[in-house]
C-alpha cells in the first residue's frame, strides 16, 4: 500500500479546524514533523512542547522543499507558503498521515492495551488466541512490530503516527484485518493514535511510572482515560475489577464494559477458579459466560493469570469460542524478556524480566519466592531521565524481597550513573546486603557466578532490549546474551 498525494483543498475539507494563511493550492506528497526528513513536496508539522521546539526548524524545512507548514502559532517565514494554525498539531499530524497512507487502519479490528504493567504479555496472549482461530494478526508493542512473518525493531511502545500508519499500510498489504497494539500514556497524551478507531480497549492496572512526564498520578490516569473516552458505543472496554481506576474509566466511556478479575465480584464476567502454582507455570479454571475451561499457562505469577484473564475477557467480547480461547492460552510459549528463562544445567535458575517499576519488580520477586528457592539474587538498575521518585521505592522492594542485590546501570542516558545508583540505595535497609557495580555486564556475571544450586538469579529492568543507552548513544547490549555466555563458561 503506497502513499497517495493530497491536495491542500482535500486537507482543508478533512481538517476544517485548521485556519490557513497564504492559501494557495498545492500537492502534498509527504508529511513530517522532523525537518531532517523533509523532501520536496512535504508538509511540515511543527510540534512544540518538546526539548527542541518544532517551530525552530520551519526555515530548515522550507529550504529542503516543504510546500506547507502547520503549527500552533503563526510565524512569518522567508517564503510565503500555506501556513495552517491549529490547537493540536499532533492530532492533525496523525489524521493527515493516515489520509496520506490511504487510511490503512480503516475497517481493521483494532485492540488497544494500556496500563502500567502487563501490556506486552496481554497483547501476545491476545495474538495467540486470535491466531488459534486462525486469523492473520499484526502486533505492535514494546518488544517489536510483528506482522506477515516480519519482526521490526520497536522505536517506541507506540510509534509516532507517521511510522504507525506505515506499519498499518504494510499490514494491509499482508491482508491483515486484526491488529493488537500496546497504547502508551505518552502516545495518548501526544495524539499519536488520534486517527485510530479502536474496537477494544483493555486496561491492565495503574501504578507509579512516567511521573517525569505526567507529574501526577491523576494526570497519568487522565492520559490513560483518553483511550476509553474515544470508544464508540458498540466498542468494548475491558477493565480490571481489582483496579480502583476501572470505575473512573467505566464512567468516562460510551463503550460496553467487560470486567475481569482473579475472583468473582458483582460485575466480573471473566475470572479464575482453583488457582494452582506449578513451578514456573500456573494452572486454573477460566470462567466465562460461555462456561469453564482448564488452563495451564506457561507463565509464573498471579499477575500473569490477570494478564490471561484480560486477554480472555477481550476475546469473549470478540465472540471467540471458549475452546479457541483456551487453546490460545494453553499453547502460549511466552514473551521475549518477560520472565524469560535462560537455560542452565548448573542447578540454579536464571530469569530476565522487564520489571522496571517498583510494583512490577515486587510482583516478579514474589512470584519467584513462591517457587521456594534457596536464595534470590537480583541484578537491576533504574533508567536515567525518567521518574526519579521510583528509584528508592525499587531499592526498598529489592531490599525486602531479594537475598542479595547487585545495583547496576540500566539506561543511564544523560544522567550520572552513580547518582542514579545512590538514589536506589536510599531505599535499602541498613543491614541488607547489596553490591554496587555500575558495569551491567560485570554485575550479571558476578551474580550468576555467585549462584548456588537451588538459587534463582533475576536480571531485571531491560527485558527484551538489545541496546544500552549511555548519553545519546545506543550500544549493543543483551541481558540474555551475557547471561548465556556466563553460564556457558561455568
Amino acid at each position: 500500500m503506497k502513499k497517495q498525494p493530497l491536495t491542500l483543498s482535500y486537507i482543508k475539507e478533512r481538517e476544517p479546524q485548521i485556519q490557513w494563511h497564504h492559501e494557495q493550492e498545492c500537492t502534498i506528497l509527504d508529511v513530517q514533523s522532523d525537518s531532517r526528513k523533509i523532501q520536496p513536496g512535504s508538509l511540515f508539522v511543527a510540534i512544540s512542547g518538546t526539548k527542541e521546539q518544532g517551530a525552530e526548524y520551519m526555515e530548515d524545512a522550507l529550504q529542503k522543499g516543504a510546500v506547507a507548514v502547520i503549527a500552533e502559532k503563526y510565524r512569518t517565514l522567508s517564503r510565503p507558503v500555506p501556513f495552517g494554525i491549529v490547537n493540536e498539531p499532533r492530532q492533525a499530524l496523525s489524521r493527515i498521515s493516515h489520509c496520506l497512507w490511504q487510511e490503512p487502519a480503516k475497517g481493521m479490528k483494532i485492540i488497544g492495551i494500556t496500563g502500567t504493567n502487563g501490556k506486552t504479555t496481554t497483547s501476545f496472549l491476545i495474538r495467540s488466541i486470535l491466531q488459534s482461530v486462525p486469523y492473520a494478526v499484526g502486533l505492535l508493542g514494546t518488544t517489536g512490530y510483528y506482522y506477515g512473518g516480519l519482526v521490526c525493531p520497536a522505536s517506541h511502545t507506540t510509534p509516532d503516527p507517521i511510522e504507525l500508519n506505515e506499519h498499518f499500510a504494510n499490514m494491509r498489504s499482508y491482508k491483515i484485518q486484526h491488529a493488537v497494539m500496546e497504547v502508551s500514556s505518552h502516545s495518548l497524551d501526544q495524539g499519536r493514535v488520534a486517527h485510530l478507531d479502536f474496537d477494544f480497549a483493555v486496561f491492565t492496572n495503574l501504578s507509579r511510572d512516567h511521573l517525569d512526564y505526567h507529574s501526577t498520578m491523576e494526570k497519568y490516569l487522565e492520559a490513560k482515560s483518553l483511550l476509553f473516552r474515544s470508544l464508540r458505543e458498540n466498542a468494548f472496554a475491558i477493565l480490571n475489577s481489582h483496579a480502583p481506576e476501572s470505575q473512573y474509566l467505566q464512567k468516562n466511556t460510551k463503550a460496553q464494559c467487560i470486567f475481569f478479575g482473579l475472583n468473582k465480584q458483582n460485575n466480573t464476567l471473566v475470572y479464575a477458579q482453583d488457582i494452582q502454582a506449578a513451578g514456573v507455570k500456573n494452572r486454573f479454571a477460566l470462567v466465562t459466560p460461555q462456561g469453564k475451561a482448564n488452563i495451564t499457562l506457561c507463565l509464573p505469577g498471579i499477575y500473569n493469570i490477570e494478564n490471561a484473564l484480560a486477554a480472555a475477557a477481550c476475546m469473549h467480547g470478540y465472540n471467540i469460542p471458549l475452546e479457541t480461547i483456551a487453546n490460545g492460552l494453553n499453547s502460549f510459549s511466552g514473551v521475549p524478556g518477560r520472565m524469560e528463562r535462560i537455560p542452565s544445567d548448573a542447578g540454579f535458575e536464571v530469569f530476565v524480566d522487564f520489571a522496571h517499576t517498583d510494583q512490577a519488580l515486587k510482583k516478579a520477586l514474589i512470584t519467584l519466592q513462591e517457587t521456594k528457592p534457596n536464595r534470590i539474587l537480583l541484578v537491576f538498575g533504574c533508567g536515567g531521565d525518567r521518574d526519579k521518585g521510583k528509584r528508592p521505592l525499587m531499592g526498598e522492594v529489592a531490599s525486602t524481597y531479594a537475598d542479595k542485590t547487585w545495583i547496576t546501570n540500566d539506561n543511564p542516558r544523560s544522567e550520572n550513573p552513580d547518582t542514579i545508583a545512590q538514589e536506589i540505595v536510599k531505599g535499602f535497609s541498613k543491614n541488607k546486603d547489596y553490591t554496587l557495580c555500575l558495569d551491567r555486564a560485570k554485575a550479571i556475571e558476578e551474580a550468576i557466578r555467585a549462584a548456588l544450586p537451588g538459587d534463582i538469579v533475576l536480571i531485571a529492568g531491560k527485558g527484551h532490549e538489545s541496546t544500552q543507552i549511555i548519553g545519546k548513544e545506543k550500544f549493543p547490549f543483551s541481558d540474555q546474551e551475557i547471561a548465556k555466555k556466563t553460564i556457558a563458561s561455568l
